[in-house]
Formats: C-alpha cells, structure tokens, sequence
C-alpha cells in the first residue's frame, strides 16, 4: 500500500488534498517500522476493465481524491487554447491562450441616469458557501439510469444478492467512468431576496445593495454583422424593453435573490470607415440606430436545449414572487439541517430508492422534495414557501397562492382517495386529490402529521373545498 501511495503521487501536491494520503502515506511507514503495526485502512475497490483499482484512505468517510484534471472533465466548456480554433465568445473577448488574440470590445463603467433616485440598502447576508463539487447530483450527469453514486473518476451501482443463508442483501459496485460530463454552467435562478442573516460574524458579510437605473457603452472594432447581432441578443435576451421578464444576474449574493438587472440597447452606431485613392482621404459615415427601430430576434436558435434552459432561468416569471430559492433541507433532531438531506439522498439501501438529482431547468417540475416539519427562523414569515412548486402555474394557481392556510394531514385514504386536513386554528377540511387543482403534490405525500398549506375555494353551493396543496 505504501508503494502504491508513492506511485500515485500521495503528498506530491498532485491531488486537490493531498494532506490524508500524507498522513496514511507516514503511519504505514511507522508500521513497518513495528512501531504500531496495527493500521486501519479503508477503502473502495473499483472496476476498469479487467484491472482493479483501490482508493485508499484512513478515513471512513473520508474524501475521494479525484485523478482526472479539470481540464479534462470541463470537455467543450474549457477555454479555448489555441487561437487556430475558437469559440464565438472568445472570438468576440479575445484570449490568451496559444499566440493570443486582443479582444474586440470594450465595456465602460456603468454610471448611474439620476443619482438622487439612488437608492441603498444595507443588508447583513446569510453565509455563502464556496460550491462543493462533491455535490455530484448537482453538478455531474448521472451516468446510466442505475447509477447509485458517482463522481469525477468512477461510479457505483446497486447490486441485489443472496447470502449464504439465503437472505437478500444489497452491495454497491463501483466501475471506472469513461468520461465525467458536467451538467452545464451555473446560473441562479431570480427570486425574492432571502431574509437577512440575524448579526453579522466572521463567515458573512454586511453589503449595500444599490436599485436604480445605469448607463454605459460597448464599443466594438472589427466584427461581422451575424456578432453584432449576437451581441445584442446576449445583452437583451431577446427582448429589448424595460419591462421584460428575461433579466440577467449581476454581482454580489446572486443566491441570496439579488443582482437581478434589465438590459437594454437604447441606440447602436456603426461608424464605416473607406479609403478614397482619387483624394488620399479617409471617409468616415456613421449609421445610427435608435432603440425603437433596432432589430432584434426572439431567439438565435429556437431548437437549441441550451437557449430554451438559457432564457428559463433568465425569466423573472419561473419562480412565484414569495417562493425562496435555498438548498434542500430536513430536519434532523429538530434542527433544520441540509446535511441531512444529502445523506439521506445518497442512502441508497431502500428498494427500489434512487439518487435525486438537480431537476433540468425546463422540466415540469424543478422542486426537489424535503422533510420540512416547521418553517426554520430564517424563514419565519406568512408569505413563505420552503418547497418550489412546478414553473408551470397558470394564471389561477398564481392566484390562489396569495393567501394561504397552514396546517397539517390528519389523515388520508389513498384507495378511497379522501381525507381531511387540520388548519393551526383546529378546524378540519375535507380533502380530496386531483392533478389539476393539486399540481405539486403526491397522494403517496399525503401522510399523517405532514405539514402543508393549502387554500379554500368556494364553490356555487356555498361549501368551501381544499385547493392548490403544498408541502411545507
């Protein structure tokens, strides 16, 4: 094992953390030297081909170093590196990778229209966290559809066997990943800003937010008329008016729901410049463009995946008003707890029990279900939702979120399909579940004690019946 350390570069500074195999790397060799000849040793046994590898580690849940570099794994979202081939955005910002390109705009600092309508406001954020790529649900395409867990250089599948005694057991398979494909690049979703953090202490920080409306310049030198119009559809998303719902992210906190800003052209102009051999003189016209007369597409490529997700995200409309974009969570002894979660999803030991994964941006539903029994402190407020109902509300179900009731599953009847529910004031509804009216839950949700909101309509008759559930 110590030969193998040394192989693979332990302590060289070839993996991302390289002080855990250091430390194995010393304690066997105080082994050797019968100073303590007892060393546990934890490891995973991994399949390539007909070849074993083993991951060693003194930890029982240690990390796993990956072997494969950056480089590697980004695939097409790696920079350019040779100027002989290059993508659309390098072309336009130029690189400095292989002979090296200057880049063919210039961007001015933004400077505010009406400085009096400024307005700031201080706000003492809750932590932000450096990204854990070890969050490979997140991040990492899942490899095959019975994939259990995986990461940058293997992954695990759950195997059903029978012991000597007969009895069903479950073992997990790990087989080396040909390729790790990320899951694309990361945006955050707009959203109503979190609730601040209650102080202020050493892993937060206290921001002034700026709202108001700013004016700059891109001068661009030397592109085609297919970049320009490119250019302009990225700044605009498509829609060039203040009112638009597809609005960038800009700045600081942009989880936390804020950065949200409009772009607009408001006037472009073209300055063409021609030589004039008969005079030896430069002739120099510009054309000039106000904003009602620009044209800009909807969309560059209505078939492209990647633009839908784009303009998706983008949309000020894909998440309701009062829905708070957070980490999954659970509560684990009372304490609301995103650990928890992640644990309890990587659990994989239950039949037929998957790895819930980041759900794709345009899919129907992109909620990732929690077991929140109480709403957490910083959260503590009549108009919020801890789970993210479907981006697909109609007009209706907007409506009918405004005014919630909360309360909890007294009990309900899968089969019969009825039940009744108790609001926080002891009164009790009956309940019956129906896809159109209770589009983001699940009757197999419906369980005793489970929290949830929900809101009364009353029908012609006079009686009022449950609607528009959620769990809370």
């Amino acid at each position: 094992m110590k030969s193998a350390l040394e192989r693979d570069g332990a302590g060289a500074g070839t993996s991302p953390n390289s002080i855990p195999n250091e430390n194995l790397k010393k304690a066997l060799e105080k082994a050797k030297n019968g100073e303590n000849n007892l060393i546990p040793v934890y490891y995973i046994s991994v399949m390539r081909g007909s070849e074993n590898l083993v991951y060693l580690s003194n930890s029982s849940i240690g990390r796993i170093a990956q072997k494969r570099k950056w480089k590697d794994i980004m695939g097409e979202y790696a920079p350019c590196e040779s100027t002989d081939k290059m993508c659309p955005a390098c072309l336009l910002f130029g690189t400095t990778k292989g002979k090296g390109m200057k880049g063919k705009l210039q961007v001015t600092n933004a400077v505010p229209t009406d400085l009096a309508s400024l307005k700031f406001e201080k706000h003492t954020l809750q932590i932000l966290a450096t990204p854990r790529t070890s969050a490979f649900e997140f991040y990492l395409r899942k490899p095959n559809g019975e994939a259990t867990f995986w990461n940058f250089d293997f992954y695990g599948e759950s195997i059903k066997t029978f012991s000597k005694l007969g009895k069903q057991e479950t073992r997990i398979e790990y087989h080396d990943l040909a390729e790790a494909t990320p899951r694309g690049r990361k945006m955050y979703w707009h959203s109503k800003p979190a609730e601040d953090a209650g102080e202020k202490n050493r892993m937060n920080c206290t921001v002034e937010a700026a709202k108001g409306t700013f004016q700059f310049r891109i001068y661009f030198d030397e592109i085609t008329e297919q970049q320009l119009e490119n250019l302009m559809w990225v700044i605009t998303l498509g829609e060039n008016k203040k009112d638009s719902v597809r609005q960038h992210k800009l700045g600081h906190a942009k989880p936390l729901g804020y950065g949200s800003v409009k772009l607009q052209v408001l006037q472009q102009a073209i300055r063409r410049l021609s030589y004039d051999k008969e005079c030896g003189s430069l002739e120099v016209k510009v054309e000039q463009r106000e904003q009602e007369k620009l044209e800009i597409p909807l969309r560059l490529n209505a078939d492209s995946k990647a633009e839908e997700s784009l303009l998706t995200m983008a949309s000020t409309t894909s998440i309701p008003k009062d829905i708070p974009v957070m980490y999954p969570r659970e509560i684990n002894k009372g304490d609301d707890n995103i650990y928890t979660w992640f644990a309890n999803n990587r659990n994989i030991r239950t039949d037929n029990k998957r790895v819930t994964t980041l759900p794709e941006p345009t899919a129907q539903d992109i909620s990732l279900k929690g077991n929140w029994m109480d709403v957490p402190v910083a959260y503590r407020s009549n108009e919020t939702r801890l789970r993210q109902p479907s981006n697909r509300y109609t007009e209706n179900q907007r409506k009918g979120s405004e005014e919630r009731i909360y309360g909890e599953v007294k009990f309900y009847k899968i089969k019969e399909n009825f039940g009744f529910i108790t609001d926080r004031k002891g009164n009790e509804h009956y309940f019956k579940w129906n896809q159109q009216y209770h589009p983001d839950i699940k009757p197999e949700d419906l369980v005793r004690g489970r929290k949830i909101s929900f809101t009364l309509k009353e029908l012609a008759n006079g009686k009022k019946v449950v609607n528009y559930c959620r769990l809370e």
